[in-house]
Order: C-alpha cells, then structure tokens, then sequence
C-alpha cells in the first residue's frame, strides 16, 4: 500500500511539473507581441484562407461571365483574338478554381495541427499556404489581360488600346498595394525588432538581419503572418532570450 501510495506521489509530483514546464512554455512564447502562437495564429491563418476562397469564388464569375458570353462578331483582331480571351479566361478560372480548392485543403489540414506545434507545421509548409493567395493573383492578370481584349473586339479596334492598357493597370494597382503595404510592413516591424534587440537605429536591425539570416520581418507577399511566426532556437542569435520554438 505504501509503495503504491509512493508512485501515486511521484506521479502526482509528475503530472504538475509538466504542467509547470508547459506553464512556462507558453509564457515564453507570449512573452513578445510581436510574434503569433496558439489560437490567435490558427485563427489568423483560417481567416486569410477564408478571405482567398471568398475573393477566388467572386473573380471566377467575374471571369466565367465573359467565357460563356464570348464576342459572337469581333469587332477588330477577328477570331483569333477572342481564341486568345477565352484561353485567358479558362486559365484565370483554372487558378481561382485552384486557389478554391487549396484554400479548403489547408483549413482541413490546420484543424488536424495542434496548437503546441502549430508554429513548427506552419514554418515548414509556408509555401503551400502561399499557393492560394500565388493563384489568386495570377488569375486576376489573366483575366484583366482577357477583359482587356474583349472591349476592342466588342467596341472595335478604336477601343482595343484603351483596353491593353487600362484593364492590365487594375492589376498594377492590385500589386502597386501589395508592394506599398509591404513596405510599411517592413518598416514598422524592423522597428519594433531593433527595439526588442536593444538596437538604436533601423539600419542596426537590417544589418542584424542580414548577419544573423533570422528575421523575415515584411519579407511575405501571401503569408503576412508568417513574419510573426516566433524563431527556432537555433536562429536565435547568440544571448537572445526572448521567444522561439524547439525545434520539432
């Protein structure tokens, strides 16, 4: 009876030091705000894969509109061109379809992650959760391209320049923000690095940056919040305490 009583102690004694070490662990990893873990990235990530499907559903009848209601009598560059329109439509359809499809894959494979390694799943899958938001942009150029045909062969050819380079600027304005956005992002979280680094100027936190090859702070396109996604322990430059993962 003692003996028993003695391992239900030590597993007792088990039982809360693990709960202590996982205590720790978490606090750890929420110790700096600029990092995402836990909940708040699964819901991040659900939400960015929720927001391509929604915007992939709406430019595919964007696209299939004009597919199933081709020119019947072109007005400029004759048939060849509507060829032309109707291929750039299939592929743009073919994208977003792609882009639908994969956005739902990863939301089934992000419930089946727990959240203790959410952060080690995510880092080395980054690329196939870019692959949606990839799609979706490439896409919306084709189909901007194939928008840009149908105006001259609907309008004749006095329309047809108009619409080369206007219906492709909307996806130049597309990227234009993208690439704004970016930088903004880069700025303000490189910033908020040199800060918690201890440094005193940016150009200290690029520098650091680029000798310790670790930040990726405003480096994503179609994953932003992987640049919030904590470091391994094995990037972490020498000294540095603050938040990582092990590495799994």
């Amino acid at each position: 009876m003692f003996q028993a009583a003695r391992i239900g102690a030590e597993s007792v004694a088990v039982s809360h030091a693990s709960k202590s070490q996982a205590r720790r662990t978490v606090s750890t990893m929420n110790m700096d705000p600029l990092y995402l873990t836990g909940q708040t990235l699964r819901d991040t990530v659900h939400a960015g894969l929720q927001n391509l499907g929604i915007l992939s559903a709406f430019m595919t009848a964007l696209s299939g509109q004009v597919y199933i209601d081709a020119p019947s009598e072109p007005q400029c560059f004759g048939i060849d061109a509507v060829k032309t329109q109707l291929l750039m439509m299939w592929m743009s359809m073919g994208f977003f379809f792609f882009s639908m499809a994969t956005t739902v894959l990863l939301a089934f494979d992000l419930d089946g992650i727990p959240n203790q390694l959410l952060v080690t799943h995510l880092r080395r899958s980054r690329f196939l959760y870019s692959l949606p938001g990839l799609c979706t942009l490439l896409g919306i150029i084709l189909m901007c391209t194939g928008y840009g045909i149908d105006v001259g062969e609907r309008m004749g050819c006095a329309y047809s320049l108009f619409g080369f380079v206007a219906a492709p600027m909307f996806a130049v304005a597309v990227i234009s923000v993208a690439v704004y956005t970016k930088y903004l992002r880069s700025n303000i979280l490189g910033k908020a690095s040199a800060e918690r680094h201890g440094l005193h100027t940016f150009r200290q936190a690029v520098l650091l940056t680029t000798q310790q090859k670790r930040s990726n702070y405003g480096n994503s396109w179609f994953t932003t919040w992987a640049d919030r996604l904590p470091p391994f322990k094995n990037e972490l430059p020498k000294g540095d305490v603050g938040s990582s993962v092990d590495v799994q």
